[in-house]
């Protein structure tokens, strides 16, 4: 079986490769399951996107699109919570999502109106 620390990956028989954070997940002969990629922003205030991309297709052929979700963790400006982050997002990738988790600007970098251009940027991104 496939385990990642929040979500269980439905793997069943002989599994290639497993990997997490910034990897392609793989299971049974070599089919790609998710990919996950963690996209700079903004470099400076230290701005990125993380990206849980499922496959469509397989079973559901006739899904060419799924729905997405942008996850904002909290943390008053001061700090992205990781307990908000991707304990958030996956159960929506259980659910079929797509999942973005948007760690934006905090602390001195949080001025107006550098959150909202962090957020018009990763909607972009995900458009």
């Amino acid at each position: 079986m496939c385990y990642n620390r929040y979500m269980r990956l439905f793997c069943s028989g002989a599994e290639s490769r497993y990997h997490y954070r910034g990897k392609e997940m793989y299971v049974e002969e070599g089919k790609s399951i998710m990919r996950v990629e963690t996209i700079t922003l903004n470099e400076t205030r230290n701005v990125t996107l993380t990206a849980y991309i499922q496959e469509t297709g397989g079973e559901f052929r006739y899904v060419t699109k799924r729905p997405a979700v942008l996850v904002l963790p909290g943390g008053g400006y001061e700090y992205c919570s990781e307990r908000e982050a991707d304990p958030v997002a996956l159960p929506y990738l259980k659910a079929g999502y797509q999942a973005f988790i948007l760690r934006y600007s905090v602390k001195a970098d949080a001025v107006w109106p550098n959150p909202l251009s962090d957020y018009e940027q990763a909607m972009e991104m995900i458009r």
